[in-house]
């Protein structure tokens, strides 16, 4: 029930129940009935109705199945619709004509999926749901790996260009999230703003099949030498997103499909050699993280922002991080510098060297014995 405008459409738990071409609607502990040609006509009533009222056009009361009271806005309150419609669809459609009840409860969470960052409890980090996520995460990551880990290079910079583009559509709706559900603010530039270590996975991937050599070796040099490792210190510790919103939310499940992403593009480049971050390549990850990074700190400086966590420490679960910016804020924001253009590209050449350098050493010296019988 709408408890504003005490609509007897909007019962406490809903369901439906299919009876010849039509819906049985009726509310739970209620012995009356309300018998109705669609179940849209149910929340099209409520919404109607509400609409003349001022208390309840921005401000919908419901309650789910357990009956705790659940306020949304009317945003929320049509992507609810939404989704109650679709659901009325797929049973009246007899896609599932065995399916006797609908109990639109359980829509709720979906409903949370997309709640806004502090209504609901958060996750937290290094707990056993965290731990979870991040093994189903390695694991599909491993999966995909040993199954696309000998493809040519063109099919992997296919792959890679294809993930780019996926995740640039994620993180369109992620920055639509943060606008309409989480009413972020323009000058919020952190909240919304792709602008930080892991974001550059995407303009890599989209780099990854151009045709100038050296545009594409920059975009390599991110993906081969600073993916893999930003990534998985991001699963080990999501900063961005445990710490302020559930397992399951749309913010948590991104950033672990978006990060495993990272790790499992990397990994086929550092596999198939197409970029080795040795000292020699150095200069393309620097220059490509570089301007970025010159960027952030600019509009940092300018809008008072903190782009990349250049400026000041955000969910970090280290204490001394905090004393060391509370002691000179300068300090941590030359020594982020140096873990972005320095320690994480070092991080990945000693991985290079100790699991896949020896591996391409070997393919090359067969290849140029190969080449030499050949001529």
């Amino acid at each position: 029930m709408c408890t504003s405008c005490k609509n007897p459409h909007f019962y406490h738990t809903l369901f439906g129940q299919r009876n010849g071409g039509s819906f049985n609607l009726y509310g739970a502990g209620h012995e009356n009935r309300t018998h109705m040609e669609s179940l849209p006509q149910v929340f099209e009533t409520c919404a109607y109705t509400c609409s003349a009222s001022p208390a309840c056009i921005n401000d919908f009361k419901l309650f789910d199945r357990d009956n705790q009271q659940v306020t949304c806005s009317l945003s929320h309150f049509l992507f609810f619709y939404t989704l109650i419609t679709l659901s009325y669809r797929i049973v009246t459609c007899n896609v599932l004509p065995y399916v006797g009840m609908l109990n639109i409860g359980l829509l709720f969470s979906f409903f949370d999926f997309f709640a806004k960052e502090g209504e609901l409890p958060p996750n937290g980090l290094f707990n056993i749901p965290h731990f979870i996520a991040l093994g189903i995460t390695l694991i599909i990551v491993a999966i995909l790996f040993i199954f696309t880990k000998n493809f040519s290079e063109k099919r992997i910079r296919n792959i890679t260009f294809g993930i780019g583009i996926s995740f640039l559509i994620l993180e369109i709706i992620k920055i639509l999230y943060k606008f309409i559900i989480n009413e972020t603010k323009f000058v919020s530039l952190i909240e919304w703003m792709p602008l930080f270590f892991c974001s550059l996975f995407i303009y890599a991937a989209l780099l990854s099949r151009a045709n100038t050599p050296f545009i594409r070796k920059i975009s390599d040099a991110y993906i081969g030498g600073g993916a893999l490792i930003g990534g998985l210190v991001f699963l080990i510790c999501p900063t961005t997103s445990l710490p302020s919103v559930p397992l399951f939310h749309f913010l948590s499940i991104h950033s672990f499909v978006y990060h495993g992403g990272l790790v499992y593009c990397s990994l086929l480049y550092l596999y198939n050699g197409l970029f080795k971050p040795t000292w020699k390549n150095y200069p393309y990850y620097l220059y490509f993280t570089g301007i970025i990074i010159t960027y952030d700190l600019l509009i940092n400086i300018l809008c008072d922002s903190n782009l990349m966590l250049l400026s000041e420490p955000i969910n970090f679960p280290v204490e001394i991080i905090y004393q060391i910016y509370d002691a000179a804020p300068i300090v941590f924001t030359l020594g982020s510098l140096f873990v972005y253009l320095f320690l994480i590209y070092l991080a990945s050449n000693i991985i290079y060297h100790i699991f896949f350098a020896k591996r391409l050493q070997i393919i090359n010296k067969e290849k140029l014995i190969a080449d030499k019988y050949l001529f």
